[in-house]
């Protein structure tokens, strides 16, 4: 079967495949909801549908011509939940690891580092890489602690040294 937003398959020992539910934490949740309460339902659902359309097309984020708030609040609502779960998943994988350090690159709104958060409480240090002003300002409002280059990854000369890495 195929995961819906905010769940995550996995493989549980002698029984198979089963759905697993990963929820945003609630202030996570809270800023979700406040960005997209912004927006007039018609402008976020044409925006969701735009932004579904991009991502299905497979062209840079930059590409997408919408209103900076709409764009932000469609990512929020639509690809946020997805990928904290699925980065989520994946990190529960290497949770035994002594991370306090992060680097994310191509970070987005900071879902990667979100879920890093969850995983990790010895996580202290968080530096992420994001190209778009706009998902970069939503990545500074979520963790408001990061250290936020906003430049595109490939004009970096080198890259902060972390003991996770992650890119989306």
């Amino acid at each position: 079967g195929r995961a819906q937003a905010g769940e995550v398959l996995r493989e549980v020992p002698g029984q198979g495949e089963a759905r697993v539910s990963v929820q945003l934490p609630g202030e996570v949740r809270s800023f979700v909801q406040q960005q997209a309460d912004e927006i007039p339902p018609s402008n976020l659902a044409h925006a969701v549908a735009a932004m579904s359309e991009h991502y299905r097309s497979r062209r840079p984020t930059a590409a997408l011509a919408l209103p900076a708030r709409e764009k932000v609040a469609a990512y929020l609502v639509t690809r946020l939940p997805a990928t904290y779960a699925a980065t989520f998943a994946v990190l529960q994988e290497v949770r035994r690891c002594a991370v306090t350090s992060l680097l994310d690159l191509g970070a987005g709104p900071g879902a990667a580092a979100l879920a890093a958060r969850q995983i990790f409480p010895s996580l202290r240090q968080y530096t992420l890489v994001e190209s778009d002003p706009d998902f970069a300002g939503a990545a500074g409002q979520l963790l408001p602690e990061a250290e936020l280059l906003a430049t595109d990854l490939r004009r970096l000369d080198e890259y902060p040294a972390r003991d996770l890495v992650v890119a989306g």
